[in-house]
């Protein structure tokens, strides 16, 4: 630093917390504990999970640990709904998160659904599509061979179709029929 800003500015020593990597949080015992807890088992759904619903700080807690987690453990989803769990001064995180991830899960069933419907529709146009291709070429090859009086074969061959396999147990049966 220059020599002007370096009289000017404090050598103060700086702790760092590397939260997320930390094994005990036993040794803080305000609401810092449960913060750290929460940040720390934010990235494990589990985990968090086990811990919220097994710690019964997490459905009473103060409003400013509240802020702290919303704000460093990325839930902004939790953020608007504050008021709604707030009782006595105090917030019920466990129940907040349970109907966060309710209604998230909610929300993932209907893409689902939705998703799920488009590809039928999908499935069943292309079907139908090919289900009415294969009547009318048969109805074509039927019509050539009753009115030109063409074999199955030539019949096909008119009509420049090369899916012989396909249509030859239907012009079989046609033939009985008729």
């Amino acid at each position: 630093l220059p020599g002007e800003i370096r009289e000017r500015t404090q050598d103060y020593r700086m702790h760092i917390l590397e939260v997320r990597k930390m094994k005990d949080t036993s040794m803080f015992c305000t609401d810092v504990r449960h913060v750290l807890d929460f940040i720390r088992n934010s990235s494990d759904k589990n985990a968090l999970r086990q811990l919220v619903t097994e710690d019964p700080y997490y459905r009473n807690m103060e409003e400013d640990a509240w802020n702290v987690i919303v704000q460093y453990a990325k839930v902004g989803k939790l953020v608007n709904v504050k008021d709604y769990y707030r009782e006595d001064g105090k917030i019920d995180m466990c129940t907040a998160l349970i109907e966060l991830l309710e209604d998230e899960r909610k929300e993932g069933e209907k893409i689902g659904e939705l998703r799920g419907e488009k590809r039928g529709v999908k499935r069943g146009v292309k079907r139908g599509v090919k289900r009415g291709e294969m009547r009318a070429e048969k109805k074509y090859i039927r019509n050539l061979m009753k009115n030109l009086n063409l074999t199955e074969k030539q019949a096909m061959a008119a009509l420049e179709i090369k899916k012989r396999h396909r249509l030859r147990s239907f012009i079989k049966r046609t033939r009985v029929s008729n």
